[in-house]
Protein backbone atom coordinates (compact mmCIF):
# COMPACT_ATOMS: atom_id res chain seq x y z
CA UNK A 1 0.00 0.00 0.00
CA UNK A 2 1.49 3.44 -1.03
CA UNK A 3 -0.99 6.01 0.63
CA UNK A 4 -0.92 7.03 4.10
CA UNK A 5 -3.41 8.47 6.53
CA UNK A 6 -2.92 9.89 9.50
CA UNK A 7 -6.57 9.41 11.14
CA UNK A 8 -10.05 8.77 10.52
CA UNK A 9 -12.59 10.92 9.38
CA UNK A 10 -15.80 9.77 9.47
CA UNK A 11 -19.05 11.20 7.36
CA UNK A 12 -22.29 9.25 7.93
CA UNK A 13 -25.43 9.99 5.70
CA UNK A 14 -28.03 8.29 7.83
CA UNK A 15 -31.16 8.65 5.74
CA UNK A 16 -32.04 4.95 4.64
CA UNK A 17 -34.90 6.00 1.74
CA UNK A 18 -37.51 3.62 2.38
CA UNK A 19 -38.77 1.48 -0.72
CA UNK A 20 -41.62 2.93 -2.47
CA UNK A 21 -44.34 -0.03 -3.11
CA UNK A 22 -47.02 1.88 -3.81
CA UNK A 23 -47.44 2.56 -7.96
CA UNK A 24 -51.01 1.28 -9.33
CA UNK A 25 -50.77 -0.90 -12.22
CA UNK A 26 -54.24 -0.18 -13.71
CA UNK A 27 -57.80 0.64 -12.24
CA UNK A 28 -58.55 -2.12 -11.36
CA UNK A 29 -55.65 -3.77 -9.57
CA UNK A 30 -54.96 -2.65 -5.64
CA UNK A 31 -51.21 -1.95 -5.40
CA UNK A 32 -50.05 -2.07 -1.19
CA UNK A 33 -47.89 0.60 -0.33
CA UNK A 34 -46.68 -1.91 2.69
CA UNK A 35 -46.47 -5.09 0.80
CA UNK A 36 -43.15 -6.85 1.28
CA UNK A 37 -41.73 -10.05 -0.35
CA UNK A 38 -38.83 -11.55 1.39
CA UNK A 39 -36.38 -14.22 -0.57
CA UNK A 40 -34.19 -16.43 1.23
CA UNK A 41 -34.15 -13.64 4.32
CA UNK A 42 -33.93 -10.20 1.81
CA UNK A 43 -36.67 -8.24 0.64
CA UNK A 44 -36.73 -8.08 -3.34
CA UNK A 45 -36.38 -4.58 -4.66
CA UNK A 46 -38.66 -4.56 -7.62
CA UNK A 47 -38.44 -1.79 -9.93
CA UNK A 48 -40.82 0.44 -11.42
CA UNK A 49 -43.77 -1.16 -11.82
CA UNK A 50 -44.51 -2.76 -8.48
CA UNK A 51 -46.21 -6.19 -7.18
CA UNK A 52 -50.08 -5.83 -6.68
CA UNK A 53 -52.99 -7.60 -4.72
CA UNK A 54 -55.97 -8.83 -6.73
CA UNK A 55 -58.67 -11.11 -5.46
CA UNK A 56 -56.65 -12.51 -2.33
CA UNK A 57 -53.92 -12.71 -4.69
CA UNK A 58 -50.22 -11.33 -4.87
CA UNK A 59 -49.01 -10.81 -8.34
CA UNK A 60 -45.41 -9.99 -9.29
CA UNK A 61 -43.43 -9.14 -12.17
CA UNK A 62 -42.13 -12.64 -13.33
CA UNK A 63 -38.71 -11.46 -14.60
CA UNK A 64 -38.55 -9.82 -11.59
CA UNK A 65 -38.58 -12.40 -8.83
CA UNK A 66 -36.58 -14.94 -11.10
CA UNK A 67 -33.84 -12.26 -10.86
CA UNK A 68 -34.03 -12.47 -7.21
CA UNK A 69 -33.18 -16.00 -7.33
CA UNK A 70 -30.10 -14.96 -9.58
CA UNK A 71 -31.40 -15.87 -12.49
CA UNK A 72 -30.71 -14.61 -15.68
CA UNK A 73 -33.94 -13.79 -17.77
CA UNK A 74 -34.41 -12.20 -21.20
CA UNK A 75 -38.67 -12.28 -22.23
CA UNK A 76 -39.99 -11.69 -25.67
CA UNK A 77 -43.24 -9.60 -25.56
CA UNK A 78 -44.16 -10.86 -29.10
CA UNK A 79 -44.35 -14.17 -27.90
CA UNK A 80 -45.00 -14.14 -24.06
CA UNK A 81 -41.66 -16.66 -23.68
CA UNK A 82 -39.72 -15.85 -20.68
CA UNK A 83 -35.73 -17.52 -20.53
CA UNK A 84 -33.70 -17.60 -17.54
CA UNK A 85 -30.60 -19.40 -16.50
CA UNK A 86 -27.34 -19.80 -14.07
CA UNK A 87 -24.48 -21.55 -14.21
CA UNK A 88 -22.53 -22.51 -10.85
CA UNK A 89 -20.07 -25.03 -10.41
CA UNK A 90 -22.76 -27.98 -9.38
CA UNK A 91 -24.76 -27.25 -12.21
CA UNK A 92 -26.26 -25.46 -15.31
CA UNK A 93 -29.96 -24.60 -15.10
CA UNK A 94 -32.12 -22.92 -18.18
CA UNK A 95 -35.70 -22.16 -17.48
CA UNK A 96 -38.32 -21.59 -20.32
CA UNK A 97 -41.76 -20.07 -18.99
CA UNK A 98 -44.44 -19.46 -21.98
CA UNK A 99 -47.97 -17.56 -20.70
CA UNK A 100 -50.86 -18.75 -23.47
CA UNK A 101 -54.54 -17.48 -21.92
CA UNK A 102 -53.76 -17.96 -18.25
CA UNK A 103 -51.98 -21.37 -19.39
CA UNK A 104 -48.48 -21.49 -18.09
CA UNK A 105 -46.19 -23.70 -19.72
CA UNK A 106 -42.87 -24.37 -17.46
CA UNK A 107 -39.88 -26.27 -18.93
CA UNK A 108 -36.79 -26.46 -16.62
CA UNK A 109 -33.45 -28.27 -17.76
CA UNK A 110 -30.80 -29.23 -15.97
CA UNK A 111 -27.03 -29.32 -17.37
CA UNK A 112 -23.57 -30.68 -16.17
CA UNK A 113 -21.94 -27.48 -15.03
CA UNK A 114 -21.19 -25.21 -18.08
CA UNK A 115 -21.85 -28.34 -20.56
CA UNK A 116 -25.18 -27.53 -22.37
CA UNK A 117 -25.07 -30.45 -24.03
CA UNK A 118 -25.29 -33.05 -20.73
CA UNK A 119 -28.77 -33.03 -20.01
CA UNK A 120 -29.10 -34.27 -16.17
CA UNK A 121 -32.80 -33.93 -15.67
CA UNK A 122 -35.84 -32.16 -17.19
CA UNK A 123 -38.86 -30.88 -15.86
CA UNK A 124 -41.65 -29.89 -18.54
CA UNK A 125 -45.64 -29.44 -17.08
CA UNK A 126 -48.72 -26.84 -17.91
CA UNK A 127 -50.43 -25.22 -15.19
CA UNK A 128 -53.65 -23.21 -15.62
CA UNK A 129 -53.39 -19.75 -13.60
CA UNK A 130 -55.02 -16.58 -14.07
CA UNK A 131 -51.64 -14.23 -15.21
CA UNK A 132 -51.60 -10.55 -16.42
CA UNK A 133 -49.41 -9.08 -18.84
CA UNK A 134 -49.54 -5.16 -18.63
CA UNK A 135 -47.05 -2.98 -20.15
CA UNK A 136 -45.40 -5.68 -21.46
CA UNK A 137 -44.27 -6.81 -18.50
CA UNK A 138 -45.39 -10.50 -17.28
CA UNK A 139 -47.32 -10.52 -14.04
CA UNK A 140 -48.34 -13.76 -12.29
CA UNK A 141 -49.04 -15.34 -8.76
CA UNK A 142 -46.12 -15.16 -5.99
CA UNK A 143 -46.95 -18.76 -4.66
CA UNK A 144 -46.87 -19.88 -8.56
CA UNK A 145 -42.83 -18.95 -9.04
CA UNK A 146 -42.53 -19.81 -5.44
CA UNK A 147 -44.04 -23.57 -6.62
CA UNK A 148 -42.69 -23.74 -9.89
CA UNK A 149 -38.56 -23.04 -7.91
CA UNK A 150 -39.37 -25.89 -5.53
CA UNK A 151 -39.40 -23.37 -2.51
CA UNK A 152 -41.60 -22.85 0.57
CA UNK A 153 -43.99 -19.64 0.98
CA UNK A 154 -45.98 -18.00 3.66
CA UNK A 155 -48.31 -15.11 3.73
CA UNK A 156 -48.75 -13.01 7.24
CA UNK A 157 -51.48 -11.02 6.88
CA UNK A 158 -50.68 -8.20 9.81
CA UNK A 159 -47.78 -7.04 8.46
CA UNK A 160 -48.40 -7.88 4.39
CA UNK A 161 -45.11 -10.15 4.43
CA UNK A 162 -44.37 -12.90 1.83
CA UNK A 163 -41.51 -15.12 2.74
CA UNK A 164 -40.20 -17.45 0.30
CA UNK A 165 -37.50 -20.04 1.25
CA UNK A 166 -35.32 -21.42 -0.94
CA UNK A 167 -33.81 -24.32 1.22
CA UNK A 168 -33.29 -27.58 -0.37
CA UNK A 169 -35.24 -26.12 -3.24
CA UNK A 170 -36.19 -29.33 -6.05
CA UNK A 171 -38.10 -28.02 -8.69
CA UNK A 172 -40.60 -31.32 -9.54
CA UNK A 173 -42.84 -32.29 -12.76
CA UNK A 174 -45.82 -32.68 -11.71
CA UNK A 175 -46.87 -36.54 -11.34
CA UNK A 176 -48.70 -38.22 -14.13
CA UNK A 177 -52.13 -39.88 -14.33
CA UNK A 178 -50.26 -42.67 -14.65
CA UNK A 179 -47.98 -42.60 -11.53
CA UNK A 180 -44.98 -42.21 -13.27
CA UNK A 181 -42.55 -40.71 -11.16
CA UNK A 182 -42.30 -36.80 -12.34
CA UNK A 183 -38.44 -35.93 -13.02
CA UNK A 184 -36.48 -33.18 -10.58
CA UNK A 185 -33.75 -30.46 -11.14
CA UNK A 186 -31.51 -29.33 -8.38
CA UNK A 187 -31.76 -25.28 -7.57
CA UNK A 188 -28.38 -24.82 -6.76
CA UNK A 189 -28.50 -22.31 -3.89
CA UNK A 190 -24.87 -21.63 -3.89
CA UNK A 191 -25.60 -20.35 -7.43
CA UNK A 192 -28.14 -17.96 -5.90
CA UNK A 193 -25.72 -16.94 -3.41
CA UNK A 194 -22.74 -16.27 -5.99
CA UNK A 195 -25.21 -14.23 -8.26
CA UNK A 196 -26.53 -11.82 -5.82
CA UNK A 197 -23.01 -11.16 -4.82
CA UNK A 198 -21.97 -10.53 -8.53
CA UNK A 199 -25.00 -7.93 -8.32
CA UNK A 200 -23.39 -5.88 -5.36
CA UNK A 201 -20.13 -6.04 -6.72
CA UNK A 202 -21.28 -4.97 -10.47
CA UNK A 203 -22.99 -2.08 -8.59
CA UNK A 204 -19.66 -1.01 -6.59
CA UNK A 205 -17.87 -0.85 -10.19
CA UNK A 206 -21.05 1.61 -11.55
CA UNK A 207 -20.47 3.54 -8.45
CA UNK A 208 -16.63 3.49 -8.99
CA UNK A 209 -17.19 4.66 -12.52
CA UNK A 210 -19.69 7.37 -11.27
CA UNK A 211 -17.09 8.24 -8.94
CA UNK A 212 -14.82 8.88 -11.49
CA UNK A 213 -17.06 10.87 -13.86
CA UNK A 214 -17.92 13.53 -11.23
CA UNK A 215 -14.19 13.92 -10.74
CA UNK A 216 -13.05 14.42 -14.43
CA UNK A 217 -15.93 16.75 -14.52
CA UNK A 218 -13.76 18.84 -12.12
CA UNK A 219 -10.42 17.85 -13.49
CA UNK A 220 -9.12 15.86 -11.11
CA UNK A 221 -7.51 12.55 -11.52
CA UNK A 222 -9.09 8.97 -11.77
CA UNK A 223 -8.96 7.00 -8.86
CA UNK A 224 -7.13 3.41 -8.40
CA UNK A 225 -9.50 1.30 -7.05
CA UNK A 226 -7.30 -1.24 -5.28
CA UNK A 227 -7.98 -4.71 -3.48
CA UNK A 228 -6.46 -4.05 -0.45
CA UNK A 229 -9.35 -0.66 -0.03
CA UNK A 230 -12.14 -2.43 -1.27
CA UNK A 231 -11.83 -5.52 1.14
CA UNK A 232 -11.58 -2.88 3.83
CA UNK A 233 -14.67 -1.07 2.77
CA UNK A 234 -16.26 -4.29 2.30
CA UNK A 235 -15.82 -5.48 6.22
CA UNK A 236 -16.49 -2.24 7.04
CA UNK A 237 -19.73 -2.08 5.21
CA UNK A 238 -20.73 -5.81 6.51
CA UNK A 239 -20.07 -4.65 10.38
CA UNK A 240 -22.81 -1.81 9.92
CA UNK A 241 -25.20 -4.35 8.45
CA UNK A 242 -24.18 -6.95 11.12
CA UNK A 243 -24.37 -4.32 14.24
CA UNK A 244 -25.95 -2.02 13.18
CA UNK A 245 -23.75 0.75 14.03
CA UNK A 246 -20.01 2.60 13.09
CA UNK A 247 -17.31 0.86 14.76
CA UNK A 248 -13.83 1.59 13.73
CA UNK A 249 -12.23 0.18 16.59
CA UNK A 250 -13.25 -3.42 15.52
CA UNK A 251 -11.10 -5.78 16.07
CA UNK A 252 -11.61 -7.29 12.71
CA UNK A 253 -11.30 -3.63 11.12
CA UNK A 254 -8.46 -2.68 12.62
CA UNK A 255 -6.64 -6.00 11.78
CA UNK A 256 -7.43 -5.43 8.23
CA UNK A 257 -5.93 -1.66 8.55
CA UNK A 258 -2.84 -2.47 10.49
CA UNK A 259 -1.99 -5.53 7.80
CA UNK A 260 -2.29 -2.80 4.91
CA UNK A 261 -0.36 -0.33 6.73
CA UNK A 262 -2.92 2.16 6.81
CA UNK A 263 -5.32 4.87 8.61
CA UNK A 264 -8.00 6.06 5.41
CA UNK A 265 -10.60 8.51 5.57
CA UNK A 266 -13.88 6.73 5.49
CA UNK A 267 -17.31 8.07 3.99
CA UNK A 268 -20.40 6.42 4.93
CA UNK A 269 -24.13 6.67 2.48
CA UNK A 270 -26.79 4.23 3.14
CA UNK A 271 -30.02 4.61 0.73
CA UNK A 272 -32.50 1.96 -0.90
CA UNK A 273 -31.17 -0.21 -3.76
CA UNK A 274 -34.44 1.41 -5.55
CA UNK A 275 -34.50 5.04 -5.18
CA UNK A 276 -30.86 5.73 -5.78
CA UNK A 277 -28.42 5.16 -9.18
CA UNK A 278 -24.48 5.02 -9.08
CA UNK A 279 -24.38 8.52 -10.44
CA UNK A 280 -26.46 9.73 -7.12
CA UNK A 281 -24.28 7.86 -4.79
CA UNK A 282 -21.26 9.37 -6.45
CA UNK A 283 -23.04 13.00 -6.17
CA UNK A 284 -24.26 12.24 -2.03
CA UNK A 285 -20.17 11.59 -1.02
CA UNK A 286 -19.72 14.60 -3.21
CA UNK A 287 -16.69 16.83 -2.24
CA UNK A 288 -15.40 13.39 -0.15
CA UNK A 289 -14.74 11.69 -3.35
CA UNK A 290 -13.72 14.70 -5.12
CA UNK A 291 -10.62 15.99 -3.10
CA UNK A 292 -7.63 16.83 -5.12
CA UNK A 293 -5.29 15.04 -2.58
CA UNK A 294 -6.53 11.46 -2.85
CA UNK A 295 -5.30 9.15 -5.30
CA UNK A 296 -6.53 5.81 -4.30
CA UNK A 297 -10.03 4.29 -3.44
CA UNK A 298 -12.17 1.37 -2.09
CA UNK A 299 -16.05 0.81 -2.38
CA UNK A 300 -17.82 -2.12 -0.67
CA UNK A 301 -21.05 -2.92 0.23
CA UNK A 302 -23.84 -4.63 1.78
CA UNK A 303 -27.03 -5.65 2.06
CA UNK A 304 -29.36 -5.59 5.32
CA UNK A 305 -32.27 -8.23 5.12
CA UNK A 306 -34.67 -5.64 4.39
CA UNK A 307 -33.06 -4.82 1.14
CA UNK A 308 -31.46 -1.56 2.10
CA UNK A 309 -27.68 -1.66 1.09
CA UNK A 310 -24.80 0.09 3.14
CA UNK A 311 -22.26 1.84 0.56
CA UNK A 312 -18.66 2.37 1.96
CA UNK A 313 -15.96 4.45 0.16
CA UNK A 314 -12.60 4.85 2.00
CA UNK A 315 -9.94 6.86 0.18
CA UNK A 316 -6.15 7.74 1.30
CA UNK A 317 -3.96 10.27 0.51
CA UNK A 318 -0.53 10.38 -0.47
CA UNK A 319 2.11 9.77 1.55
CA UNK A 320 3.39 13.62 1.73
CA UNK A 321 6.34 15.24 4.53
CA UNK A 322 3.56 15.40 7.45
CA UNK A 323 3.19 12.01 7.71
CA UNK A 324 6.86 11.41 7.22
CA UNK A 325 7.70 13.58 10.30
CA UNK A 326 5.07 11.60 12.02
CA UNK A 327 6.64 8.75 11.46
CA UNK A 328 9.53 9.84 12.63
CA UNK A 329 8.30 11.20 16.24
CA UNK A 330 6.78 7.90 16.75
CA UNK A 331 10.24 6.06 16.68
CA UNK A 332 11.67 8.16 18.75
CA UNK A 333 8.92 7.68 21.36
CA UNK A 334 8.91 3.88 20.72
CA UNK A 335 12.34 3.68 21.01
CA UNK A 336 12.20 5.77 24.49
CA UNK A 337 9.65 3.94 25.78
CA UNK A 338 11.77 0.33 25.66
CA UNK A 339 15.03 2.58 26.66
CA UNK A 340 12.96 3.65 29.85
CA UNK A 341 11.99 0.10 30.67
CA UNK A 342 15.10 -1.20 30.60
CA UNK A 343 16.44 1.48 33.16
CA UNK A 344 18.19 3.96 30.35
CA UNK A 345 18.02 7.56 29.78
CA UNK A 346 15.50 8.71 26.96
CA UNK A 347 17.11 9.93 23.97
CA UNK A 348 16.46 13.49 23.28
CA UNK A 349 15.53 14.61 19.58
CA UNK A 350 18.61 16.24 17.47
CA UNK A 351 17.91 18.24 14.30
CA UNK A 352 20.98 17.67 13.22
CA UNK A 353 21.10 14.00 13.57
CA UNK A 354 17.36 14.04 11.99
CA UNK A 355 18.25 15.68 9.11
CA UNK A 356 21.27 13.32 8.58
CA UNK A 357 19.26 10.12 8.57
CA UNK A 358 16.88 12.12 6.27
CA UNK A 359 19.46 12.02 3.24
CA UNK A 360 20.59 8.68 3.88
CA UNK A 361 16.96 6.95 3.63
CA UNK A 362 16.65 9.24 1.13
CA UNK A 363 20.17 8.46 -0.74
CA UNK A 364 19.26 4.64 -0.76
CA UNK A 365 16.07 5.32 -2.52
CA UNK A 366 18.10 7.19 -5.14
CA UNK A 367 20.81 4.85 -5.58
CA UNK A 368 18.70 1.86 -5.46
CA UNK A 369 20.26 0.37 -2.09
CA UNK A 370 20.70 -0.57 1.41
CA UNK A 371 23.77 -0.60 2.79
CA UNK A 372 25.62 1.13 6.55
CA UNK A 373 27.86 2.58 3.58
CA UNK A 374 26.50 5.21 1.18
CA UNK A 375 28.02 4.97 -2.55
CA UNK A 376 27.70 9.20 -1.98
CA UNK A 377 28.22 9.81 1.98
CA UNK A 378 30.49 6.85 2.87
CA UNK A 379 30.00 5.25 6.59
CA UNK A 380 27.84 6.46 8.54
CA UNK A 381 31.03 8.14 11.12
CA UNK A 382 31.88 9.89 8.13
CA UNK A 383 28.17 11.41 7.32
CA UNK A 384 27.75 12.19 10.85
CA UNK A 385 30.96 13.95 11.00
CA UNK A 386 30.09 16.26 8.54
CA UNK A 387 26.63 16.76 8.81
CA UNK A 388 26.31 16.99 12.45
CA UNK A 389 30.04 18.17 13.93
CA UNK A 390 28.53 18.76 16.76
CA UNK A 391 27.46 15.32 17.41
CA UNK A 392 29.98 12.48 18.67
CA UNK A 393 28.34 9.75 16.44
CA UNK A 394 27.44 6.08 18.45
CA UNK A 395 25.20 3.85 15.84
CA UNK A 396 23.01 3.40 12.66
CA UNK A 397 19.87 1.43 12.88
CA UNK A 398 18.64 0.92 9.08
CA UNK A 399 14.73 -1.02 7.91
CA UNK A 400 13.49 -1.40 4.86
CA UNK A 401 9.97 -2.19 3.48
CA UNK A 402 8.19 -2.12 7.25
CA UNK A 403 5.14 0.17 6.62
CA UNK A 404 4.69 1.32 10.65
CA UNK A 405 6.83 2.82 13.13
CA UNK A 406 5.85 -0.47 15.55
CA UNK A 407 7.02 -2.64 12.74
CA UNK A 408 9.88 -1.08 12.69
CA UNK A 409 11.19 -1.14 16.34
CA UNK A 410 9.45 -4.52 16.78
CA UNK A 411 12.30 -5.81 14.15
CA UNK A 412 15.32 -3.59 15.71
CA UNK A 413 14.24 -5.18 18.92
CA UNK A 414 14.65 -8.85 18.08
CA UNK A 415 17.55 -8.07 16.02
CA UNK A 416 20.60 -8.90 18.23
CA UNK A 417 23.00 -6.19 16.81
CA UNK A 418 19.89 -3.50 16.27
CA UNK A 419 18.99 -4.38 19.74
CA UNK A 420 22.40 -3.76 21.29
CA UNK A 421 22.88 -0.24 19.23
CA UNK A 422 19.18 0.85 20.50
CA UNK A 423 19.94 0.18 24.15
CA UNK A 424 23.61 0.98 24.72
CA UNK A 425 23.94 3.43 27.32
CA UNK A 426 26.25 5.22 25.35
CA UNK A 427 24.23 7.75 23.68
CA UNK A 428 22.13 10.47 24.43
CA UNK A 429 20.49 12.29 21.55
CA UNK A 430 19.11 10.68 18.24
CA UNK A 431 17.46 11.45 14.96
CA UNK A 432 15.18 9.68 12.47
CA UNK A 433 14.04 9.89 8.30
CA UNK A 434 11.81 8.18 6.90
CA UNK A 435 11.63 8.16 2.78
CA UNK A 436 8.71 6.35 0.65
CA UNK A 437 10.34 5.32 -3.15
CA UNK A 438 8.23 5.41 -6.00
CA UNK A 439 6.67 1.38 -5.32
CA UNK A 440 5.96 2.32 -2.08
CA UNK A 441 8.46 0.83 -0.31
CA UNK A 442 9.59 2.58 3.04
CA UNK A 443 13.27 3.44 4.02
CA UNK A 444 14.09 4.03 7.81
CA UNK A 445 17.05 5.66 9.13
CA UNK A 446 17.91 5.88 12.70
CA UNK A 447 20.99 7.82 14.07
CA UNK A 448 22.19 7.97 17.46
CA UNK A 449 25.03 9.69 19.15
CA UNK A 450 25.93 11.76 22.26
CA UNK A 451 25.43 15.51 22.38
Amino acid sequence: MKKILKKFVVFVTAAALLISLGIPVSAAESASDDLKIILDGELIPFGGIQPFIENGRTFVPCGDMLKAFGLYVSYSEDSHEMSASFETNKNSIRLKITSDNNIITFKAIEYEPYNKTKEIGIVEYETYINCKITDGILFVPARTISDMMGCKISWDSKTKTITITPDNAVITGIQKENGEIPAEVKLDLSGIAKAKAARLRAMEDEVAESVNKLRAKKGLSTLSRTDALNVIARTLAQEIVDTRKIDLSSSKLRKLLEEASIEPLIFISEYATSELSADDIAKQWGQNASSDKITDIGIGSARLTNGVIYYVHISVKPFCEEDGKAFEDEIIVLVNKERVKRGLRALSPNKDLASTAKMKAQNMVDKGYFSHKSPTYGTPKEMVNKYAPNVTFCGENLAYGQKTPQKVVSDWMNSPSHSASLFSENPDCTGVGVVMDKNGNMYWALLTGIK
